[in-house]
């Protein structure tokens, strides 16, 4: 994406969240939920994956370790710093 799209992006967020951030920080919040989104269609996709009677995925533990080491950084994102109004 191009700087002029990210600036669309931080100034639509503004409008939902009253939350200002600097280019870098949406750019990781746009990979970030990308990886997620990724990981979702994994969950979704995978035909060996099952569901509990609550909804939630149903995998033995072997494949949450091997699938998850890519999320870690995801877990505990680093804080953003809050810009001016625009």
């Amino acid at each position: 994406m191009t700087t002029r799209d990210y600036n669309e992006i931080r100034k639509k967020y503004y409008h939902i969240t009253n939350l200002c951030h600097d280019t870098k920080c949406m750019k990781n919040r746009v990979k970030n939920c990308k990886t997620m989104y990724q990981f979702w269609l994994k969950l979704n996709q995978n035909t060996g994956l099952g569901r509990k009677p609550d909804g939630t995925i149903d995998a033995s533990p072997e494949w949450w370790t091997n699938n998850t080491k890519v999320l870690t950084a995801l877990v505990s994102p680093r804080p953003c710093a809050l810009l001016a109004v625009m």
